[in-house]
């Protein structure tokens, strides 16, 4: 098989400021240990349920979680 160059459709930019955000962000949910509940997880899921625009939304770590 030959080697065949990947072009990429767009490149996604994050300016200064966002970067800046999401490192705190990350570094706030290491910190806390809560990976997988908490502040950030209900943000997610209330955005999302807003973006897809349905009564409820549940995230997960993975597909074998349970409640």
């Amino acid at each position: 098989m030959k080697n065949k160059e990947i072009i990429h459709s767009s490149v996604p930019f994050f300016s200064d400021e966002i970067i800046h955000n999401i490192l705190r962000d990350i570094e706030t949910i290491l910190k806390t240990g809560i990976l997988t509940s908490g502040p950030y997880v209900k943000e997610f899921e209330e955005e999302f349920k807003n973006y897809v625009k349905t009564k409820h939304a549940v995230s997960v770590s993975s597909g074998t979680i349970s409640c």
